[in-house]
């Protein structure tokens, strides 16, 4: 049942050869004035609680099998698709605000994180990861 679904088995510890391409996507990224590595979306706060770093991304929309997050080193990936539902029958649209492209962020964690330690959940169109951080 999808309901027993851990939404932390969503983050994916990246090692070996893929780690050496995401490296390279990031210090890349690191070296131009603006990011082409990632869109605006989904938008996220990030806080540190002292024990913790929490993520609240917005989500809205997608489903569990739409994305993927990849914790590598200091940085969290979240990356995806939201799925455009398709009307049955011919449409012109009046009006069309909804984006349906794939998103990447990338973004580096204030503190260094215990990898062994994280939880996460999607509820509302909220993706919420708690990561414990390294003493």
């Amino acid at each position: 049942m999808m309901e027993d679904f851990d939404p932390a088995n969503k983050i994916v510890l990246v090692h070996g050869i893929v780690s050496d391409k995401i490296g390279k996507l990031i210090d890349y990224s690191g070296k131009m004035k603006r990011s082409i590595s990632e869109t605006s979306i989904p938008l996220m706060d990030i806080i540190d609680t002292g024990e913790n770093i929490e993520i609240f991304a917005e989500l809205p929309g997608v489903k569990l099998d739409d994305f993927n997050v990849l914790l590598y080193e200091e940085y969290l990936i979240i990356e995806g698709s939201k799925v455009a539902s398709k009307p049955d029958c011919k449409v012109n649209f009046f009006r069309m605000e909804r984006t349906f492209t794939p998103f990447r962020r990338i973004v580096r964690l204030p503190h260094e994180v215990d990898e062994s330690d994280i939880s996460a959940k999607l509820k509302d169109g909220v993706l919420t990861i708690k990561i414990k951080r390294k003493r």
